[in-house]
């Protein structure tokens, strides 16, 4: 039970889920190459037998009850999270700190917090929303030990995709950023997780508006990635695709042009047309098209890249919905008033039930479309 409350404290004080507490073994002094994969450990305690697996289970929920019957824990009505007292937490990590086991302690809590977060992408919301504010707790609680460094990178890293994903761009900047500087340090400029690192920052600030930075560290992903992938990888034309995205937002529209009309190719030729790196690349081109004023063009790609999408992703998936609004700006600029409008009223409903009313495409959408529909009265007023 001790070792269950020690566990615990690291955690955020509300809705600690038991399949992140299970696994308590003591941790011992490890090379960090051992701990770039942790799941291979996490897979090879599901093979054990069932004998061991009861018993590991009886033992867990012993402890539960035990600390259960001292208060010092709650279980929450789903029955699979738990609720610890802030008070409890902080005079737990005192006394761990006084007996010099706080560290011991605060690396078992990320591990298996690395191991139960999954990335940003769409499907993993549900999940991710449950432990973001437990991987908040991480990131204001850097280990010392270099060994368990770049787990807490791996979570940070994760959460900032997540964050971003979301429209939290300050969170997200602010984890990426302590993501960039561990795994800089520890695996050098040129790693491949540094670099996704870099580029992690680079999205959000182009999220919150910071140009500049943003092309700063595309650039510098993009030239490494060349030199040490070559230009037709993938993981090289995502940054060129980033790059271009920073020259849209920056008016270097041409300059845009440069680099999505490559980067679209050569997932077409290398991955195929419905591929979501294909479509992502599509709508980028289509974006620059709209922003040279080229309506026809840009009409043209997003409606395909909207159906596309409708077909393999869902007509609610955060992608798809993205195309809507596009294509309703698209047809707003093409002076097709009337279907913008009803497209933009169509992505604005799914876009509040999905992303939510606060999130800035959410907001962004909703803006657009008042000030359509408000533009529509005036003109009917004026006749």
């Amino acid at each position: 039970a001790f070792e269950l409350l020690s566990l615990m404290s690291f955690f955020d004080r509300q809705g600690i889920p038991d399949t992140l507490l299970q696994n308590r073994s003591q941790q011992t002094e490890t090379a960090i190459g051992n701990y770039v994969d942790t799941d291979t450990g996490y897979s090879d305690d599901d093979d054990d037998d069932g004998t061991s697996k009861s018993s590991v289970s009886d033992g867990f929920e012993e402890d539960v009850s035990v600390l259960r019957n001292y208060s010092f824990i709650s279980v929450n009505t789903n029955g699979t999270s738990f609720e610890m007292h802030g008070l409890v937490q902080l005079a737990m990590r005192k006394w761990l700190e006084a007996h010099g086991q706080i560290e011991r302690w605060k690396r078992q809590f990320i591990k298996n917090l690395d191991a139960g977060l999954p990335t940003g992408e769409y499907e993993n919301w549900e999940r991710c929303q449950a432990l973001f504010p437990h991987a908040h707790s991480a990131a204001v609680q850097k280990p010392k030990e270099q060994d368990s460094l770049l787990d807490w990178a791996s979570v940070l890293y994760n959460a900032a995709w997540y964050a971003w994903k979301v429209g939290k761009g300050v969170e997200a900047e602010n984890m990426a950023v302590n993501v960039m500087k561990v795994r800089k340090k520890i695996l050098g400029d040129e790693h491949s997780d540094t670099l996704d690192g870099m580029a992690m920052v680079g999205l959000a600030c182009n999220l919150n508006g910071l140009w500049d930075d943003a092309e700063k560290l595309f650039v510098q992903v993009m030239e490494t990635r060349k030199t040490k992938l070559g230009v037709d990888h993938p993981s090289t034309l995502t940054s060129m695709a980033n790059l271009a995205s920073t020259y849209r937002n920056q008016g270097r529209r041409d300059d845009a042009e440069e680099l999505d009309v490559p980067v679209m190719e050569t997932f077409k030729t290398k991955l195929g047309v419905d591929h979501p790196s294909t479509l992502t690349s599509m709508a980028n081109l289509a974006s620059t098209y709209r922003n040279q004023g080229r309506w026809d063009d840009a009409e043209e790609l997003f409606v395909q890249v909207m159906e596309t999408r409708k077909t393999k992703l869902g007509v609610d998936h955060p992608d798809t919905l993205t195309s809507m609004n596009n294509l309703a700006f698209t047809w707003k600029g093409n002076g097709k008033e009337i279907e913008a409008v009803r497209l933009m009223e169509e992505c604005v409903e799914l876009r509040k039930r999905v992303l939510g009313l606060n999130h800035p495409h959410s907001i962004s959408s909703c803006r657009a479309l008042d000030t359509w529909k408000a533009e529509q009265e005036g003109a009917v007023l004026a006749i």
